[in-house]
């Protein structure tokens, strides 16, 4: 009984947590945004490089130039 209580209350909490998330995100108009492009922000900045950056993530070097300046349309900042 213990593991199967247990395993619902996770169930549960990634769900709330989820919920939350989302809410915030698209009450601060991140909605276009996935977490991956802050994974991608995260490895440009310690790579100092989109196209290592991509390298290390299995993805294009355009596909991080594209995702991070929507990073940068939707916080409107200038990341780099």
């Amino acid at each position: 009984m213990t593991g199967i209580w247990q395993s619902t209350q996770r169930e549960s909490f990634v769900y709330e947590a989820h919920v939350i998330v989302r809410g915030f995100m698209h009450e601060i108009n991140l909605d276009n945004i996935q977490l991956q492009d802050f994974e991608l922000f995260l490895a440009v900045a310690e790579y100092g490089s989109f196209t290592k950056a991509g390298e290390k993530l299995f993805v294009t070097q355009s596909w991080v130039s594209k995702r991070m300046n929507l990073l940068e349309s939707e916080l409107s900042l200038q990341l780099f």
